[in-house]
């Protein structure tokens, strides 16, 4: 019944290996308990993902926790400095709002949207020299027709006629000129 070269027995060909075939159900399910463990561990939150969840759930308190350990680990992107700033200002926290987008600035100086956010944070907490001297400085940069309005109205607001009729002259040379805007001009060149 055998052929002792090959070691192969033809009734090792008819009668199936019935403990390697139950075994086989078991190691399917363990792979398959295995790739679930996997799956739920690469779902579970990070600490970012945790901070942003307080916050979209209202618990200030956790969120400026978790945001503040990511940020002492630290961690100054904008996935953290900015949902931070959030919390500060919920709570009342000018102050570290203000602070943290300072620090935040002066490590991405290039950034115009980081000036444009900290201009109204400047504003938001009433350090009006500090709003203009950036808003000044974001209309030489990059000038936008909103943050060239903002500066005018309040150049117009405060008497600095030299200086509004300065950004007029930028405001409608770049962008779609308001009737006002050639009224302002006139008006603050007699």
């Amino acid at each position: 019944d055998c052929d002792w070269s090959s070691d192969v027995c033809s009734s090792d060909l008819r009668q199936p290996d019935f403990g390697r075939l139950m075994r086989a159900p078991h190691i399917v399910l363990a792979l398959l308990v295995g790739a679930g463990v996997a799956a739920s561990v690469a779902v579970i939150p990070r600490d970012r993902e945790l901070a942003l969840m307080y916050l979209k759930g209202l618990d200030y308190e956790s969120a400026q926790s978790a945001l503040e350990q990511r940020l002492a680990a630290g961690d100054m992107s904008v996935g953290v400095v900015i949902p931070l700033t959030r919390v500060y200002l919920e709570i009342g926290e000018f102050e570290a709002a203000v602070a943290l987008m300072e620090r935040f600035a002066v490590a991405n100086p290039n950034e115009a949207e980081v000036k444009e956010e900290l201009a109204q944070l400047y504003k938001q907490s009433s350090r009006m020299y500090d709003y203009l001297e950036l808003l000044a400085d974001l209309a030489r940069v990059r000038p936008t027709e909103k943050i060239l309005r903002e500066l005018s109205d309040h150049y117009g607001n405060h008497g600095a006629i030299e200086k509004q009729v300065e950004v007029l002259r930028v405001l409608v040379q770049k962008f779609r000129p308001r009737l006002d805007d050639w009224r302002s001009e006139e008006h603050t060149s007699e």
